[in-house]
Parts: C-alpha cells; sequence; structure tokens
C-alpha cells in the first residue's frame, strides 16, 4: 500500500508542478525552474546561478551572479516555450509578464482542466493497479478474504484523500455532508446531496435542508446562499492533515469558513463562523471534485 500512496503522492506533486508554469501574468519564478544554462560544462537551473527578484507584479529580475552568463540566460529563455521575450541591460534581465486576453484566459482553463484530469486519471489508474494486485492475491490465497477487503478499501480511501486535497488547491469542491452539528451541540444526520459547501473559483454556496414539512426559504426545507469566495488559505502538515480557510460575502451570508481534514480519507469537517454573531454551524461529510458531485441546490438568497 506504500507503494500505491507514493504513486498517488507523485501524481498531485507533479500536477502541483504544473501548475505553477502556467503563464497566468502574474510574475512567478518558478516558470524558470527548468530552463538551464550551461555553467562550467554542468546544465544548471537559471534559479541556481542568479538571484531572481520580482520588482513588481507583472515583471521578474534575473540577477546572474556571474555576469558572463548573461548572453547565456538571455538565449535560454528566447529558445524555451515560455513565449516571453526577455530585456537585457548588460546587468541583469527582465522579463515582463503582460496581462492575458480573453482568449488566453480561456486557454489557460483549458489548459489547467486538462491538467488535473490527467492527475485524475493517473490516481485511478493506480488505484486499479492496487487493486488488481490484492485481487491476484486473494485468488492466489495469498492473502485472506478479510485483509483484501480492508487493503481494497485503504486503496478507495487513498484515492479519495489525494482527489480531495487537489480539489481543494483548485478551489473546485464539494463537502457533501451527513450530519449537521447546531451551535447548541445539537446534531442532525441530513441528506448529503442537499446540505453542502461548495466552491467554485471565486463563488461559494452554503446549503442545508432538513427533513420537514416546512420548505424553508430554499424550497427543500432549509437555507441556500450564495457569495463571493476571498482569502483561501490552505496547509498540508507532515501528516498529511489538511487545514483550509476562506471568507464567504453576500446578501444573505458573511462568514469564515474552515475545513479540517485528516489524512487518509475524504472524510472532513466544515465551520460557518458568521462575522456578526456566534451562531456557528458545523457540516461533516465528504470533499470530492465539484465536477463528481450530483448535488440538489433548492433557491439561493
Amino acid at each position: 500500500m506504500s507503494d500505491t500512496r507514493e504513486k498517488m503522492d507523485k501524481a498531485i506533486e507533479a500536477l502541483k508542478h504544473n501548475f505553477t508554469k502556467v503563464r497566468t501574468g502574474r510574475a512567478n519564478a518558478t516558470i524558470l525552474s527548468d530552463i538551464t544554462v550551461d555553467y562550467y560544462g554542468v546544465a544548471t537551473p537559471i534559479t541556481q546561478v542568479a538571484a531572481v527578484k520580482t520588482p513588481e507584479a507583472h515583471m521578474l529580475m534575473i540577477e546572474p551572479w556571474d555576469k558572463a552568463l548573461l548572453n547565456a540566460i538571455v538565449k535560454a529563455i528566447s529558445s524555451s516555450d515560455l513565449g516571453i521575450t526577455p530585456n537585457s541591460d548588460g546587468s541583469v534581465v527582465r522579463l515582463p509578464f503582460p496581462a492575458p486576453t480573453e482568449e488566453r484566459r480561456r486557454e489557460l482553463v483549458k489548459e489547467c482542466r486538462e491538467m488535473a484530469e490527467q492527475a485524475r486519471v493517473a490516481v485511478r489508474n493506480q488505484r486499479r493497479d492496487a487493486n488488481t494486485k490484492i485481487e491476484r492475491a486473494k485468488k492466489d490465497a495469498e492473502l485472506p478474504e478479510d485483509e483484501a477487503r480492508r487493503a481494497e478499501e485503504q486503496v478507495q480511501d487513498m484515492a479519495a484523500y489525494q482527489q480531495a486535497v487537489q480539489a481543494l488547491k483548485n478551489k473546485q469542491f464539494v463537502l457533501e455532508a451527513n450530519q449537521v452539528i447546531f451551535r447548541n451541540g445539537m446534531s442532525a444526520f441530513v441528506t448529503s446531496n442537499t446540505n453542502f459547501v461548495l466552491m467554485n473559483g471565486n463563488r461559494a454556496t452554503v446549503q442545508t435542508a432538513f427533513n420537514t414539512p416546512y420548505p424553508g426559504p430554499n424550497g427543500i426545507g432549509g437555507v441556500t446562499v450564495d457569495g463571493n469566495s476571498s482569502d483561501m488559505k490552505m496547509n498540508v502538515d507532515k501528516k498529511g492533515n489538511v487545514n483550509c480557510s476562506f471568507s464567504v460575502q453576500g446578501i444573505g451570508i458573511s462568514a469564515q469558513v474552515f475545513i479540517t481534514m485528516s489524512n487518509g480519507d475524504n472524510n472532513a469537517s466544515v465551520t460557518i463562523s458568521p462575522n456578526f454573531s456566534n451562531n456557528n454551524l458545523t457540516l461533516n461529510g465528504n470533499i470530492i471534485p465539484l465536477d463528481q458531485s450530483n448535488i440538489f441546490k433548492g433557491r439561493s438568497w
């Protein structure tokens, strides 16, 4: 199982690396990490032979420690696939990052979606291969049936965790809740496709729906509120535990949202803390990619 987890982790790390190289219009030194120059006979990344600074949001400034490398750096960048023309003044190299056109923005979205899909396929392939090995071991009587079942569940959980982490990073996720906990400690088990927290880029939705004859503002027994999301922060500690937070502002909501997810599966908890009251609400459930969700949304504010 450790080999499967390692390969899944590598697929996600590769996706993260590819995302850092996407040229969005903001200066990002990471795009230089794969461009090398000949430094005393050794192909060396530019970032290891020069100081790379960001004097402004749309400009990178490259100052080689050895000025003799200046022309080599210009040539390497010009012959790369960055699509940016470097400017040299004999001392430093400047890389301007023009703001992307609307057409380029659409291309970037398509490009990032393709990268994400490739990572999902890689994770699914690792899950399939692991399950095949488990089935083979079970047929050969090398693995008892109960242990095989636990191993299969572990593989499923690992894949779900990796997809949840990436969905959070992409800001394209849904927490489908099976339990709602109120401020007073009381809780209710709920239907996951009508109780959720959703993020789609810079938009977020919070919805609750309870088994009651009263339709509520959203028409399905609860409340649905939409808002703009901002200040997304995410941290994955050394053990793989995830903590995430963001703000939501809208007509019907002004709150801070806090997400916690432990390493091992996609089980998570979301706490919604209103900015102007202490009526905190916690939803427990599973985080899945937005495009894999089958939620039903009621009338929103």
